[in-house]
């Protein structure tokens, strides 16, 4: 299949931890940014409890590095979970990501 992926959402392609935080990347991310130029929303982190806690995000280098003050070993990871959740996380035509969940076995206490 050709052409041009732009008009696909971003997908979900994987989750690492960097220390207190994670590191988000998408399958065709197609310039992320946020669709209205402000902070992203609704990202949650959860560590070794599973209790989910709001996040701060920020896209850097094509990815997207996830951390909250209250999740010191992060081991989970959401995107738009809340069922009233309305993202702003799009790529470069606006087209929003996907919403996922991932836990990062290799870290789970």
């Amino acid at each position: 299949m050709g052409g041009d992926s732009a008009g696909l959402p971003p997908v979900f392609h994987s989750a690492r931890r960097d220390g207190e935080r994670i590191i988000v990347a998408f399958d065709r991310p197609n310039g992320l940014c946020s669709r209205d130029g402000k902070a992203l929303t609704d990202f949650e982190l959860a560590g070794g409890d599973g209790v989910f806690h709001p996040a701060s995000a920020m896209i850097a280098a094509g990815e997207i590095r996830v951390v909250s003050p209250a999740v010191s070993k992060p081991t989970a990871v959401r995107f738009g979970w809340n069922k009233l959740a309305v993202p702003d996380l799009v790529n470069r035509l606006g087209v929003p990501a996907a919403k996922f969940r991932i836990e990062l076995k290799e870290f789970a206490e």
